[in-house]
């Protein structure tokens, strides 16, 4: 059984955990064909086209109506985080190719989705000679996106905050080894470390820098994410690669 697969059984169906069975080539084709048909009706369907791709002045209300709208799709942070492996298994595939490269194009023509366009692009990009076009949504696309984390965090939104945070880091996990919380407190997104700390994850996890997320806190002069990181134990000494504390990074920005 694909590991992915056996994750997401164990969570959903009893003595899942017991099933065994081989995914070919071909499954695997089939398994990301879906997911990006999928992604596809989340983020071109009808309900996207009329109530938020033609939104030009977002308000927090727009915001919350769109986590809203995301929540109800509790497959896209899965996806997000498993199709490259299942794309990687399934080989050559002239056919997924074109779907993504369809999809990704219709991604990049409005405000609300061309964030996810972009993130799609820079993983697959290198797979179909990096077609995604950077036009004037790319501009207002990073406030959408932050902004309507920003909402799903207050309306704890879990499934949908875990999947923004996936689109938010782009190369970060793998260049910069940048953990969610390390994210959100380098973005100042409040209402995300708040809800990331509430899961009591280890906050003292360093990037490739040799910064955690109090660094970037305390870089940024974020006096709230500084005082909710020390409240639930930040190490406070930590030094990074340029032989640093949290307090030096504050300091220089008085």
């Amino acid at each position: 059984m694909h590991q992915t697969a056996r994750e997401f059984l164990i969570r959903t169906v009893p003595n899942a955990s017991n099933l065994k069975f081989e995914i070919s080539h071909k499954a695997h084709g089939v398994i990301t064909t879906t997911w990006v048909k999928y992604l596809w009706l989340c983020f071109t369907g009808p309900r996207m086209r009329d109530n938020f791709s033609k939104i030009r002045g977002w308000s927090p209300s727009d915001f919350r109506a769109y986590a809203v709208y995301l929540n109800e799709w509790p497959l896209v942070g899965y996806i997000l985080c498993y199709i490259k492996d299942h794309l990687d298994l399934c080989g050559p595939n002239k056919d997924v190719s074109d779907l993504l490269i369809t999809l990704t194009t219709q991604l990049a023509n409005n405000h609300a989705s061309y964030f996810l366009g972009s993130f799609l692009n820079f993983r697959f990009g290198h797979n179909y000679g990096n077609p995604f076009p950077f036009n004037e949504y790319q501009e207002t696309s990073e406030n959408v996106q932050y902004s309507t984390l920003n909402a799903a965090a207050e309306l704890k939104l879990h499934d949908v905050v875990q999947a923004l945070l996936l689109t938010c880091a782009q190369d970060a996990p793998h260049a910069q080894r940048k953990t969610p919380l390390i994210i959100s407190a380098q973005k100042g997104l409040v209402g995300v470390t708040q809800l990331l700390l509430d899961q009591d994850l280890k906050t003292d996890t360093k990037d490739d820098f040799g910064r955690t997320a109090l660094h970037y806190a305390a870089e940024n002069g974020d006096e709230t994410i500084v005082r909710l990181l020390v409240t639930k134990g930040a190490n406070k000494t930590i030094i990074d690669n340029s032989k640093e504390v949290p307090l030096h990074l504050a300091v220089k920005k008085l």
